[in-house]
């Protein structure tokens, strides 16, 4: 057990350290090409993209997971949950399509990139047809790894080589979206042909018990997907200084290169903690996997939080290829967020694993509700500073609530005695 533990999340840290790792290696090339309010564009269609994501993956990253997970020796039950979760997606892609195009020419503020907008799509479809949740749930991490490293590794070479002035900025997103079109389709092949997993169509019924019994976590993932990528979006809105905007996109593309490690950790420890939920003394065996794996993994987490807070202005030199105070500053400012979701974590796994749904949606969709207004507040005051400094207030809400809230499941309260 402790090696597949182990073994996961360093797989799963390669896969986050190469989605994020790779486009900070290339900001300082894309900065240089398309500039710096261009490149504010690119990280705005990122973050529109993401969202959309969420919609399509309506929790299967959770749900999915965890029924892969206690099916995973089962070969019949595997093809019927990949299936049905597959066209699923693909119907919820269909949907997300149409959002894009309404929202794109519909919001005055968005209308002169709605082009780069549409294009971020292709960001989207690779993503609803990459089954994640389905390598999670298996644990079959390494092969999650090489297929993601073939296409980022893809998309950074016909970035450097096919970019070569500003007015192709629209292809470097095109090029985000091929690289995940790729890495989904090799993904398929995969389970497919050497996992002998059966893709059929599922019948009506399946799919609308997919979208029944998923609907509070796609309301739950909707409302984190808000809490971490609305930012951008709020700014857009809000402001029309294109340079604000591009110095707040690398700040937060370097704190989310760092909350990808988090991810990781907690991705790879998730499906065993549903396997220990199914055990007499379940809870109890996931307080000590707790303390003999989390409170390490939380030290670290603190350390380099603080190196990444003292050396925020050699970091972001180095990211950009400019001595940048403004970038600096609002690193910084975005520092304590990392720490806080740290901190948030075993709460979060813990509504998880006991698919304790309802108090989990209600939960961060009022986080949601909370970060947006709070950054719109701040934001139309202090611009770039006043959205990080509100990201910061979110997380600390978001960690006391979930914390708190836990007391009302007297038997999963992590801090009783």
């Amino acid at each position: 057990m402790t090696k597949s533990v182990v073994r996961n999340f360093f797989s799963l840290t390669f896969i986050q350290a190469t989605n994020f790792l790779l486009p900070l290696i290339l900001i300082p090339f894309i900065i240089r090409v398309v500039g710096v309010e261009k490149f504010g564009v690119i990280t705005f269609v990122q973050a529109f993209s993401v969202i959309l994501t969420t919609i399509v993956d309506y929790g299967f990253n959770l749900t999915a997971t965890r029924e892969i997970s206690i099916y995973r020796n089962n070969g019949p039950e595997l093809s019927r949950i990949f299936s049905s979760v597959l066209w699923t997606k693909m119907l919820l892609f269909v949907g997300a399509l149409i959002l894009a195009v309404v929202v794109a020419f519909a919001v005055p503020q968005y209308r002169p990139i709605a082009l780069p907008m549409l294009g971020g799509l292709t960001i989207v479809f690779g993503n609803a047809i990459f089954p994640v949740w389905f390598f999670l749930g298996m644990e079959r991490t390494r092969e999650l790894a090489v297929l993601n490293l073939a296409g980022k590794s893809l998309c950074a070479i016909l970035i450097v080589t096919l970019i070569k002035e500003q007015s192709q900025f629209i292809l470097v997103i095109l090029f985000f979206g091929i690289g995940s079109i790729l890495v989904g389709a090799l993904a398929l092949c995969l389970i497919y042909f050497k996992m002998r997993i059966q893709i059929v169509k599922p019948e009506r019924e399946e799919i609308k018990k997919q979208l029944v019994e998923n609907k509070e976590f796609f309301l739950s993932n909707i409302a984190i997907a808000s809490v971490l990528n609305m930012n951008l979006p709020i700014l857009n809105l809000i402001s029309t200084n294109r340079t604000v905007i591009g110095d707040f996109s690398v700040a937060e593309r370097i704190t989310y290169a760092c909350w990808q490690v988090i991810s990781a950790f907690s991705q790879s420890i998730y499906p065993h903690l549903c396997q220990l939920t199914k055990e007499p003394n379940g809870f109890g065996l996931i307080k000590t996997f707790y303390r003999k794996f989390y409170v390490p993994f939380q030290v670290v987490l603190i350390g380099g939080v603080a190196v990444l807070f003292f050396l925020s202005e050699q970091i972001v030199f180095v990211v950009t290829g400019e001595w940048n105070h403004e970038i600096a500053t609002l690193l910084r400012i975005m520092c304590p967020s990392l720490v806080l979701i740290g901190f948030n974590l075993p709460a979060n796994l813990i509504y998880l694993a006991y698919d304790l749904k309802k108090s989990y949606t209600t939960i961060f969709v009022s986080t949601a509700i909370f970060n947006i207004i709070l950054s719109t507040a701040l934001g139309i005051y202090w611009n770039g500073t006043g959205i990080a400094i509100g990201m910061v207030i979110t997380h600390f809400f978001l960690t006391l609530v979930l914390h708190i809230h836990l007391k009302k499941y007297p038997a999963l309260f992590l801090f009783q005695r």
